[in-house]
């Protein structure tokens, strides 16, 4: 099974969670190294509040013939004025995975979407899913983002990774008409 220690510590408004030690997965003993740093922002005025949470992940994941490197930011924002609300969430993705004598390198990937009243806004000028991942400095797959018109439903929006052999959906969104 192995042990694996998770911490967290918070000064003002970053918080500090670590996660260090082994952990099997079948029969598979992996060693974590694993850092979140949280910057939390918050205000409130007359009828209104701002919060932004800018997260960042990094550290390893190590096993036998397996290396992950691990580099994540997101950052989200909501905005609450009478009621109302918009908000949006960016991420940016630059892992590095070691398989064997393969490397994978995920560069310049970006996803992000807005939303107000909980539901998706500005689809067209502001969603996006862009970047690629590398096999040994090849081209391997690519972040995009796909819209397609489902019957009854409006429009359905996805954010998808195409490999060379399969699509893999990371996020699904239906789009109603306002």
């Amino acid at each position: 099974m192995g042990e694996l220690t998770c911490s967290s510590t918070r000064v003002g408004g970053v918080i500090q969670t670590t996660a260090k030690g082994s952990y099997t997965f079948q029969n598979v003993a992996y060693q974590v190294d694993l850092t979140a740093n949280i910057d939390h922002f918050f205000e409130s005025s007359f009828g209104g509040s701002h919060t932004i949470t800018d997260s960042r992940l990094s550290g390893t994941i190590t096993a036998a013939q397996f290396l992950l490197a691990v580099s994540e930011r997101v950052r989200f924002e909501i905005v609450v004025q009478s009621g109302q609300t918009a908000s949006s969430t960016e991420d940016w993705i630059a892992h590095k995975l070691t398989l064997g004598t393969d490397t994978f390198d995920w560069v310049d990937v970006k996803k992000q979407k807005s939303f107000r009243e909980g539901l998706p806004s500005r689809v067209d000028e502001y969603w996006q899913a862009q970047g690629a991942i590398r096999k040994n400095q090849a081209p391997f797959g690519t972040y995009k983002k796909v819209s397609q018109i489902v019957s009854g439903l409006g429009v359905q929006v996805k954010f998808v990774v195409e490999l060379p052999n399969e699509t893999i959906e990371l996020e699904s969104w239906n789009v109603f008409p306002r």
